[in-house]
């Protein structure tokens, strides 16, 4: 994807390096044991939880290009979403048979229930019949292929006729949101991708200001937005955008916008310290590959935990050790599949 000025902007890729910490993190904290869990960790898990799928989609919506034949577009998002969601479960899946098979399948694991979550996309419904968690955050691929294509879809309405557009899109969130609120999972999280119209399309018209506005933000936007985070998430609370959890629609939309646009602000702010964009930018340059990997880290802690017993019991207690290791596993992968060209390709989301 060309990176010019109208289309790219660098605040993007900080944005996107500090939303996929957000995600290993969030993930991290899941798998600490519940009596480790402080009324603190509980709060900016829930606070994290709050924002960090939206602003993947707010920031989907800014880089969203419609001015492509559907052909292409369908074919660029199947390449860099669908492609890999189906790569990783294959990686993994024979991960698991050489570890079921050294250590022994676990009672509560069905390779039925874990192909069913594979074609139906909506992984966290079947986390507890498939008996592991490794592969949940794949969830998100499937789903935002589908919410990328309603996207251009609406905003090609909207280009059109924009009272229409309006109006599309209000019945079609309408039409997610009650879904959801019936906890009906519709295959490859179409449900959610429904929902998320109200961040991706935002984003898409937020990429229409002039480019100046953009870059520098004013310190007034960056206030206001934690005001807005802070008010609405002390109504709203934490949300679970896997399992179409939202709480209030009003504030989970105002909660997670004004998260974006403070993230926004921070991260055009981040842009001029070099050594920081640098490293959020290398987290964002292979968010794809930490999204799909960093799960892995429950499986490997098994083998070491076989010559190191003790590393367990510190691995589902203490979330700092716990989070650093899953970006280690995350960056070996990142290694292994830099030096495969094809797998390389495949992986830049």
């Amino acid at each position: 994807m060309g990176r010019n000025y109208l289309t790219y902007y660098r605040w993007v890729d900080v944005a996107k390096g500090i939303g996929i910490l957000c995600v290993v993190f969030g993930h991290a904290v899941n798998q600490i044991n519940i009596e480790n869990i402080s009324n603190n960790l509980s709060f900016l898990r829930s606070m994290v939880y709050s924002f960090h799928i939206p602003l993947f989609f707010f920031i989907s919506g800014v880089l969203l290009s419609i001015n492509i034949s559907w052909k292409e577009f369908i074919q660029k998002k199947v390449n860099r979403l669908i492609i890999p969601y189906f790569l990783n479960f294959l990686v993994i899946s024979l991960t698991l048979c050489v570890t079921y098979y050294l250590l022994q399948f676990p009672h509560s694991f069905s390779w039925f229930n874990y192909v069913k979550a594979m074609i139906y996309g909506t992984i966290g419904q079947f986390m507890y019949q498939t008996g592991t968690n490794i592969l949940n955050p794949l969830w998100f691929l499937p789903s935002l292929l589908l919410a990328l294509i309603i996207g251009k879809f609406l905003l090609d309405i909207i280009n059109l006729d924009f009272l229409l557009g309006l109006i599309l899109v209000i019945i079609i969130v309408g039409i997610g949101y009650n879904i959801a609120l019936q906890s009906i999972h519709l295959p490859w999280g179409l449900d959610i991708a429904l929902v998320m119209q109200i961040f991706i399309i935002p984003g898409y018209f937020f990429k229409k200001l002039h480019y100046s506005q953009i870059e520098r933000p004013s310190i007034l936007i960056f206030v206001l937005s934690m005001i807005g985070f802070f008010f609405s998430f002390n109504i709203n609370g934490g949300i679970e955008s896997s399992q179409a959890l939202f709480n209030n629609f009003y504030f989970f939309w105002l909660t997670a916008i004004c998260a974006s646009l403070a993230i926004y602000c921070l991260s055009a702010y981040l842009v001029h310290f070099s050594l920081i964009e640098k490293i959020l930018s290398y987290f964002e340059k292979n968010s794809l590959v930490i999204l799909c990997f960093h799960m892995v880290a429950n499986i490997v802690i098994i083998y070491i935990a076989g010559l190191f017993p003790q590393i367990m019991e510190i691995y589902y207690s203490n979330i700092y050790f716990e989070f650093t290791f899953m970006l280690v596993i995350s960056m070996v992968f990142i290694q292994i599949i830099n030096k495969i060209p094809i797998m390389n390709r495949l992986f830049q989301l």
